[in-house]
């Protein structure tokens, strides 16, 4: 009950708290084609496992088989900060609702907000790492923006020591561009 309770208003306050502590991208900004001001606003979000531990041994279940869904919210952010998993400095902040837990692994801390940072590289391309202070691991994902989609792949940890990964897809919540 919480889950849904939680989503319908945890999103949309946590963009409001953000938009407070960033600088927000003038508009002439915006209208460039850069992609940073397309990319700005509220995503529903769906990854999928396609390789994870001891998977060539045990094969991957059912319920890993599963997409998990979940929210993503972006704003665009100015001050170019930077993170080392990102092949850009950072040009949206933003927060997120995903459960990788069926996946075997989680992104989430109990009582903190989930946070990421992503880089929108040229007019189509997106990367994102979530959560945006590591944690415990980071995930990252790289995607191609198509209109009001983003799709690509992900990884958690490293592959090739036996790390999780997969495909994602992000929409466009119909109404949600930043203006």
């Amino acid at each position: 009950m919480c889950r849904s309770y939680c989503s319908s208003w945890l999103i949309p306050a946590t963009c409001i708290v953000l938009l407070a502590g960033c600088s927000p991208v003038r508009e002439s900004r915006n209208s460039n084609n850069d992609g940073i001001g397309k990319t700005s606003g509220l995503w529903d979000a769906s990854f999928r496992l396609s390789h994870a531990p001891l998977q060539d041994s045990l094969g991957l279940s059912a319920e890993q088989r599963e997409a998990v869904r979940g929210s993503v919210a972006l704003i665009a952010t100015e001050g170019n900060p930077s993170n080392s998993l990102l092949p850009a400095h950072i040009t949206h902040a933003g927060v997120y609702d995903i459960r990788f837990d069926r996946f075997g692994f989680t992104t989430q801390r109990p009582g903190a907000v989930q946070s990421l940072v992503a880089a929108a590289v040229s007019p189509d391309s997106l990367y994102v790492v979530l959560p945006a202070d590591g944690g415990d691991g980071w995930l990252t994902a790289r995607g191609i923006r198509r209109g009001d989609s983003v799709s690509g792949d992900w990884q958690y940890g490293s592959r090739a020591a036996g790390g999780w990964a997969g495909t994602f897809t992000l929409t466009r919540r119909p109404d949600t561009t930043a203006r």
